[in-house]
């Protein structure tokens, strides 16, 4: 049986190109493609790009829970409200963060966040204004980045 040292070299890779794979619950070696190897590697990697999450609130007092961790939250206000509270995700991932876009102020806003602390939150949220949160799982702090 050859071992794997005494294996010719490829110079060049191609999705089609095979590599061996032992099937623990098989238990035997097997065959796979590059393509789904890659598959299977980028599937395990978490996505860095933010989940949009859509708010339209239509009165004052209005309440949005953010559900997931790095999301961009998208408020469209149908009006220029006095109040509104803002949730943050319960139990987020480390490093996740929140930003907070509205197209409306918001005269009095309130960031909350279950269990966790919030550094730098505002009171208030001005037309096309923005907020951005990073969380730290080692303090169990939210801090406001931007």
């Amino acid at each position: 049986m050859t071992t794997i040292n005494q294996l010719s070299a490829a110079d060049t890779l191609n999705g089609g190109d095979l590599v061996a794979v032992y099937k623990q619950n098989q238990g035997d070696a097997r065959k796979s493609s590059l393509t789904n190897l890659a598959a299977f590697v980028n599937a395990q990697i978490p996505s860095s790009e933010p989940v949009t999450q859509y708010a339209v609130p239509t009165t004052t007092a209005f309440q949005i829970a953010v559900a997931q961790d790095n999301t961009w939250l998208l408020m469209k206000p149908t009006g220029t409200f006095a109040t509104g509270t803002i949730t943050l995700k319960a139990a987020p991932e480390d490093k996740s963060e929140i930003t907070i876009t509205s197209i409306r102020a918001v005269g009095a806003l309130t960031i909350t966040a279950a269990s966790s602390t919030i550094i730098g939150a505002p009171s208030d949220i001005e037309i096309n204004g923005f907020l951005k949160f990073k969380y730290d799982l080692g303090d169990n702090t939210w801090y406001r980045v931007g």
